[in-house]
């Protein structure tokens, strides 16, 4: 990217492209040069991605967006200590975009969650222009058989980035405890069009030993 105006040229049309929220378009595009960083430093092997940034990968960007980065750790012991370490590790690596990140606030998120787990709020500075982003790092989460690796594809870029993340059993077993914990009339929107889009990936994708 040659300068922020251009950034947000290219942001702009492809939000306007295909009909979303232009800051949260934005903010997709800046955790995808995140896990370009994550994946060249040496916590490469340890976070998993999982949630609506996975789920963007599945589905395309474009037709599922999200504004955050839900994570867990496979190997690193979850505290606000370690992620911190983590996450400033993590934003010292040089990702050749010339955005740099840098962590805001940690905090242990507990609450209404059957797994610890610790916020990351960092925010993307490219020439003057800052974007707010979060990142969710957990552990405990039971990933059946276990993580794989998936290809994500950067919005801008027209490259790929290779990432450990859920395997597709897991995300479905996952949102069918969310729907059915919940009930049709409490479950987000987003939870069922998450089970369209898994119901759709070739079956090649699932294995119905670990279903």
């Amino acid at each position: 990217m040659k300068n922020v105006m251009q950034l947000k040229a290219l942001v702009k049309n492809y939000a306007r492209k295909y009909g979303l929220n232009e800051p949260v378009t934005m903010q997709v595009y800046m955790l995808q040069r995140l896990l370009v960083r994550i994946v060249a430093s040496e916590y490469r092997d340890d976070l998993v991605v999982k949630g609506g940034f996975l789920m963007g990968a599945l589905a395309g960007f474009e037709a599922r967006s999200t504004k955050d980065l839900d994570t867990t750790a496979w190997h690193t012991a979850v505290n606000e200590e370690s992620v911190r370490l983590m996450f400033t590790e993590i934003c010292g690596v040089d990702g050749g975009d010339g955005i740099t990140f840098k962590v805001e606030g940690i905090k242990t998120i507990t609450e209404q969650r059957r797994y610890h787990g610790v916020k990351v709020n960092l925010v993307a500075v490219y020439e003057g222009m800052r974007v707010p982003l979060s990142v969710d790092v957990t552990a405990g989460d039971p990933i059946t058989p276990n993580p794989v690796k998936r290809v994500f594809p950067l919005m801008l870029e027209g490259e790929v980035v290779e990432a450990w993340s859920y395997p597709t059993e897991t995300v479905l077993a996952e949102k069918l405890e969310t729907v059915l914990s919940r009930g049709t009339a409490t479950s987000r929107a987003k939870d069922f069009y998450d089970l369209y889009v898994i119901a759709s990936i070739p079956d090649s994708y699932l294995s119905c030993t670990y279903l």
